[in-house]
């Protein structure tokens, strides 16, 4: 197999693997995103998943604070326990 196919199908393996999982969520709390945004996401998502349009939503969330945790953090203890 092509090293590029393979990374290729790697790279969609890993994306499903991380966003389109479903999850329930049993708590939940309303946020706002842009009419645009909404109208991109939904015109994708369903064609390459049946996950719910709030547990991929929310799949980004957790992996974005996941990667940034530690400036998430730093920049917190910045303003709140500043020098």
């Amino acid at each position: 197999m092509n090293s590029n196919v393979s990374k290729t199908n790697d790279c969609k393996n890993e994306f499903a693997e991380k966003f389109l999982k479903g999850r329930v969520i049993k708590n939940r709390q309303q946020i706002y995103i842009s009419v645009e945004t909404y109208d991109i996401i939904k015109g994708y998502l369903k064609f390459i998943s049946d996950v719910s349009l709030i547990a991929y939503l929310d799949n980004i969330l957790l992996q974005h604070i996941e990667e940034h945790k530690d400036t998430i953090r730093e920049l917190f203890d910045r303003k709140v326990k500043p020098f």
